[in-house]
């Protein structure tokens, strides 16, 4: 994920009225200016942690939501026979069942191992 131009903007933002404050209290300590600056600048901080943390619960939200695809293809040298492609698009790895329902002329075809559903596939993540 890609930092937003805001949270870059209000840090840099940050940063400038830090250096600003430093160099006003420098010039004359007693001034108000300062404790402006400094209470503008606690204030931005408290807007860059909110958004922290919102940007971590949205990477958190990804990383739990399961999302996995298959695509099936036909095969180019045999056209009978049927690639199956299956893509895992979490963020986490999933443990995968498939239940194929095939059928033949109209009769079903009874198939064994993860096809049929009679045992699961590990998918690591990307």
């Amino acid at each position: 994920m890609k930092i937003p131009w805001s949270l870059k903007a209000l840090i840099a933002i940050l940063v400038l009225s830090g250096i600003t404050a430093f160099a006003l209290t420098l010039g004359c300590p007693s001034s108000q200016v300062p404790k402006a600056i400094s209470d503008f600048t606690l204030l931005l901080t408290l807007i860059a942690l909110l958004l922290y943390v919102y940007y971590t619960y949205v990477l958190a939200r990804d990383v739990s939501t399961p999302s996995a695809s298959i695509t099936l293809i036909p095969f180019q040298p045999d056209p009978l026979q049927i690639m199956a492609i299956i893509h895992n698009s979490s963020k986490a790895s999933l443990r995968c069942w498939c239940k194929l329902n095939s059928r033949v002329c109209g009769r079903p075809v009874s198939l064994e191992g993860f096809y049929g559903g009679k045992s699961s596939f590990d998918m690591q993540a990307i």
